[in-house]
């Protein structure tokens, strides 16, 4: 059961065991209002002695769920603590930084999110860059003899244009979160990535599944 989902269930037992509470106070009353009217209504009369046996039963009553009331608000407390040392003890980690960009990404193309040096997220998308970025990545790889002379489409992949973008701004660092996983094979991301980034420079890639980090290779 998730932590919402006991949390419901334990206010829904808190809330249960306060009516049964209320319910045994008002019957407690009830009880100790009868034996009262029956033994003044029947004071003098030839009833009065069974009318007294009666009353001592409705006292019973009385008694008798008062001892409930006492087991109940001991029931109630009891409630408390276990909630309180749930609520304590298993509340949920405030989401990462990762987890609340994820959030935001659209699902239907690989995107991205990543820290600027100014702190701010900027928005990155898998696909042709109109600007032809996508295939200045290509040649790059290309010119260092990280791939034969063609084109892959791993060029076109967030991870690669920001790991671009940090080659062309001298960023030492930086945090990018994905909508889905980073690629794998002789073509990928994750075995390319590195002669992308300069030396010296790290790309944290925080996929759905775990981290990853990038660092740039020295292919001089």
């Amino acid at each position: 059961m998730s932590f919402s989902g006991v949390t419901a269930a334990l206010n829904r037992v808190a809330e249960l065991a306060e009516q049964a509470l209320q319910a045994l106070r008002q019957a407690s009353d009830s009880a100790g209002d009868c034996g009262k009217l029956l033994s003044g209504s029947t004071a003098g009369t030839t009833n009065e002695d069974e009318a007294s046996a009666v009353t001592a039963d409705f006292e019973a009553v009385r008694a008798g769920a008062l001892r409930q009331c006492e087991a109940l608000e001991a029931v109630l407390r009891g409630i408390d603590q276990i909630r309180a040392r749930f609520e304590a003890g298993t509340a949920p980690e405030p989401p990462t930084w990762a987890e609340q960009q994820r959030e935001r990404l659209p699902p239907y193309i690989t995107s991205g999110f990543y820290l600027d040096p100014d702190g701010h997220a900027e928005l990155v998308q898998s696909g042709r860059e109109p600007d032809g970025e996508h295939e200045r990545i290509n040649n790059h790889l290309i010119a260092v003899g990280a791939i034969p002379p063609i084109k892959i489409e791993s060029a076109t992949h967030v991870e690669m244009k920001v790991a671009w973008r940090m080659r062309q701004g001298g960023v030492d660092r930086v945090d990018l979160t994905i909508n889905n996983k980073v690629c794998t094979g002789d073509l990928s991301c994750t075995r390319l990535l590195p002669y992308v980034l300069l030396p010296g420079q790290k790309l944290v890639i925080h996929d759905p599944v775990k981290s990853h980090e990038i660092r740039g290779k020295d292919v001089r």
